[in-house]
């Protein structure tokens, strides 16, 4: 898979982020909740990801940017594992305090029960 997030993978619009928002099912871990529903795009056939992180959570630009950065490369790596759905991904309090690592395990979790959840 090219090391690309391309505009097919993303949620660009505020309708997309409404319908998973209104749609929603929850999965959280420390640090982040994902929200997701079954993709309404039927020319979509891959998941698509939108991101909110919030400066109230992370007040400076380069925290955020890293915590998208590695929210992005985590859902590159397992999109082909995922199903046909849109998700956002939302910061909570406390992500800042995270470490690398631990953000990278967050993130990680959080997908794979997203999956696991696909599989039932």
């Amino acid at each position: 898979m090219p090391a690309k997030f391309s505009r097919s993978l993303r949620l660009l619009d505020a309708r997309d982020f409404g319908l998973v928002f209104k749609n929603q099912r929850r999965i959280s871990v420390r640090g982040f909740s994902l929200y997701h529903a079954a993709s309404t795009n039927n020319l979509v056939v891959t998941s698509r990801l939108g991101l909110a992180v919030s400066k109230k959570h992370a007040k400076r630009a380069v925290s955020r940017n890293l915590i998208k950065r590695l929210i992005r490369e985590s859902f590159r790596q397992q999109s082909d594992q995922l199903p046909n759905i849109d998700c956002v991904v939302v910061t909570r309090p406390g992500v800042i305090n995270l470490s690398r690592c631990e953000l990278h395990q967050a993130i990680k979790l959080l997908f794979e029960r997203l999956r696991s959840l696909q599989l039932t």
